[in-house]
């Protein structure tokens, strides 16, 4: 069993005020950073029930396959730039990339509210689907073993064209933003403080959903302005902000703590020395270039494993996202106000447990079993959420455990990199594990939306997300906390 380490003797007065200052000034801004980007990057779940009626009830005619390859082909372009982006993080400038990601994935996702329309024909001059096809032909290959039709391009309208084309690009625009933030939290976080802050900044996944479900559905069913449909505003509306927050960042985040005016001068040499401490502790005796750094950590082993961990479980994560909406519209007798709730309730849940889960971890400094216990809790809920049959309250009590597995390993999840890794070693290993993990978001929307339109039921892709969730967990057991980190963490 993974041994625990006991606690560091009490901080100073300077630690405690650094630590308090740091966090109040980075958090709440990188929270709504965060919140933005999951809500433009999933906000095709609510938007797609309208998108899937016909033409002429104000919807492009797609259908459940359409949405989940669209949905897919996001993180495509998402792996394309993953680890140059998280590199640049780490070697140039944060505040600059980030502001670059925010301000073009916000370009790009407003402009998913013109799909259909005469300003994005000139998209059609070029067949994207036959461009795409190669790519998901190999990827529906893998999909093939488990015995799901891979997918078929046969819908190619100039409509369909266009949200394939929009979704790769609002994947290439985002790619490096996630995995930037793991990384710069490290520039101002110590690892023993590092589960918190990254739960503080993860928590805008479920808020994301908790605000932007209802948001989303909202602005669908009551924005007609200029006499366009409501889910063309769900888009657009979502969009502008992260644009105007791009130009925020480059004044407000800085990328080092010796760069920070905001720090006053006994706080930022007391955290400055700190992660210097942590950098030596984990330097290698011989200093190696970047090059050398990143093929080390692309090569390790812990780098594989936690990339495997997290391809598994974010299928089963967006596999379940993006149709929640469209499996509770489905809820016989409910309102639309009902169904949207039930569909909130899983990410409250998954919100308290994903700060409980990583407080504890800190506070025990155990990593393992924090990130253990939730997956193994979320695919054992899983199943009983398919046995629960038209069972209303055990569905909605098997969501919100479904809820609370996916979310709370999360920020414990991401302690691991830079646990055994120096800096740009770590920051490499953070962008292949999520570039590949990610993978995961084409995976599981293009399953589900398969085995949705072969069986007319959202039961068989269900029962596939929850072996991924147990799959990720048991791969999760054969994780190791190196020797050193024990002992300084």
């Amino acid at each position: 069993m993974e041994q625990t380490v006991p606690m560091s003797s009490a901080l100073s007065p300077v630690a405690v005020r650094a630590r308090k200052r740091i966090t109040w000034r980075l958090m709440p801004f990188l929270l709504l950073l965060y919140f933005l980007a999951y809500i433009d990057r999933t906000n095709v779940g609510v938007a797609a029930i309208n998108m899937k009626r016909s033409l002429g009830e104000g919807g492009l005619g797609f259908d459940d396959a359409v949405i989940g390859i669209g949905a897919g082909i996001f993180f495509i372009g998402y792996f394309l730039l993953e680890i140059p982006g998280t590199l640049i993080v780490e070697k140039w400038s944060a505040r600059k990339w980030i502001a670059r990601i925010m301000i073009s994935w916000g370009i790009v996702a407003a402009l998913m509210g013109l799909i259909g329309t005469s300003y994005l024909n000139f998209l059609c001059v070029v067949d994207w689907c036959a461009i795409f096809r190669p790519v998901t032909t190999v990827l529906g290959w893998i999909t093939a073993l488990i015995g799901v039709k891979p997918p078929e391009m046969t819908n190619c309208s100039c409509e369909v064209k266009q949200f394939y084309f929009l979704r790769f690009i609002l994947g290439i625009a985002e790619a490096g933003f996630f995995p930037g933030i793991i990384v710069y939290l490290s520039h101002w976080f110590r690892y023993e403080d590092r589960a918190k802050a990254k739960s503080q900044f993860m928590i805008g996944l479920p808020i994301a959903t908790i605000i932007g479900l209802p948001l989303s559905q909202w602005i669908m069913h009551k924005v007609q302005w200029g006499g366009m449909e409501g889910w063309r505003w769900v888009y657009i509306l979502e969009g502008i902000p992260s644009v105007i927050l791009g130009f925020v960042v480059l004044y407000f985040l800085t990328d080092w703590p010796h760069e920070a005016k905001w720090l006053p001068e006994d706080e930022k040499q007391w955290i400055s020395e700190e992660l210097a401490r942590e950098r030596r502790e984990k330097q290698a005796a011989e200093k190696m270039s970047l090059w050398q750094e990143t093929k080390l950590a692309l090569r390790k082993k812990e780098t594989i494993l936690l990339a495997v961990i997290y391809l598994c479980i974010v299928i089963g994560y967006y596999g379940l996202t993006f149709f929640i909406p469209s499996i509770t519209a489905r809820m016989q007798g409910r309102s639309v106000t009902e169904q949207t709730i039930i569909g909130m309730l899983p990410y409250i849940c998954g919100l308290f447990a994903m700060l409980w889960n990583a407080k504890h971890s800190d506070q025990t400094r155990e990593r393992r079993w924090h990130t253990v216990w939730p997956l193994i809790l979320g695919a054992i809920s899983m199943g009983l959420l398919i046995l629960s049959g038209d069972n209303l309250a055990l569905v909605i009590l098997f969501f919100c455990l479904v809820g609370i597995g996916v979310h709370a390993y999360l920020p414990v999840f991401w302690t691991w990199p830079t646990a055994f890794m120096t800096s740009a070693m770590a920051a490499a290993a953070v962008g292949l594990i999520n570039s590949v993990g990610n993978l995961g978001g084409y995976f599981g929307p293009q399953v589900v939306g398969q085995m949705k339109k072969d069986s007319g039921s959202y039961m068989p892709g269900l029962k596939f997300l929850g072996v991924s969730i147990l799959l990720s967990g048991v791969f999760a057991m054969l994780l190791k906390l190196p020797t050193r980190s024990k002992e300084k963490a």
